[in-house]
């Protein structure tokens, strides 16, 4: 569910910065133009990849199957597995997510929108000067 509601958060984040960019500006912001403001703010842009290629699969082609990884159990100890097919094994990492790495997408996705709204604040801002300059 978490996975769900990050991959909407960042499609939502992509829709609104191409309606920004064709309505405010008469222009087309670009994902690129999004990760060099990202890239700029020193932020780790590897998330992004991972969400882009999960919410296609879990959006157009398959369900997650989840299962716990047990570490112990006196006392009961386990994580939780986001997996990307039906596994009866789990020796390819690159088949399943554990909680931890999706949490870290989530935080990724968190603090990239704070660059991302200064960014878009920066340019509403210069965009109102540029047209109170040319009504002057």
């Amino acid at each position: 569910m978490v996975h769900k509601r990050v991959a909407w958060c960042y499609r939502s984040l992509k829709q609104f910065k191409r309606y920004q960019g064709s309505v405010i500006f008469s222009n087309v912001a670009t994902e690129d133009q999004m990760l060099e403001v990202l890239k700029e703010a020193g932020m780790d842009n590897r998330w992004i990849g991972i969400v882009r290629d999960e919410r296609i699969r879990f959006f157009h082609r398959t369900a997650p199957w989840i299962a716990l990884e047990v570490d112990s159990t006196c006392p009961f100890q386990s994580k939780l597995i986001v997996m990307k097919e039906n596994l009866s094994s789990f020796d390819d990492g690159s088949k399943y997510m554990r909680l931890n790495e999706i949490a870290a997408i989530v935080q990724g996705l968190a603090a990239a929108l704070v660059h991302v709204q200064q960014w878009l604040i920066d340019q509403v801002t210069s965009f109102e000067q540029k047209e109170s300059a040319s009504q002057s």
